[in-house]
């Protein structure tokens, strides 16, 4: 193609583009083309205001209400604490126990640690989830 041809066949398909503004309208210009667009102006400004707004107040509530788990989490956390301690002071040999005691005391801990961990995670919904997959 020819430099004429390329510029007319360009500013055929920039005519296309019909929600496209240019931001210069001189032909001469080697920077006008579809990518070279002037954005719509925003229609209200008070929209964000109040989205703002809006998001705000859900943080302010968020963090006055207590979060969420269960009643039975901190056990489990004592539970899990308390087995791994044992655990190991068995597997060094500074309490008695043997080293089959010691494991299934190290497998309890992690158990309830994993129980603890999920009863102590949110239960509600993100108020900030827009609704995005990947």
């Amino acid at each position: 193609m020819k430099d004429e041809e390329f510029e007319r066949r360009w500013a055929e398909i920039a005519e296309d583009l019909s929600d496209l503004e240019p931001a210069s309208q001189d032909p001469d210009s080697a920077s006008s083309g579809p990518r070279d667009w002037i954005p719509a102006p925003e229609e209200d400004e008070d929209d964000l205001d109040e989205v703002f707004e809006q998001v705000a107040a859900i943080a302010r509530a968020s963090k006055k209400q207590p979060p969420a788990s269960s009643r039975h989490s901190l056990t489990l956390w004592a539970v899990c604490a308390i087995a791994l301690l044992l655990s190991v002071f068995m597997a060094f040999s500074l309490i008695p126990g043997g080293g089959i005691v010691a494991g299934v005391l190290g497998i309890g801990g992690f158990v309830s640690g994993a129980l603890a961990a999920f009863a102590t995670s949110s239960h509600g919904g993100d108020p900030f989830d827009d609704g995005a997959r990947l």
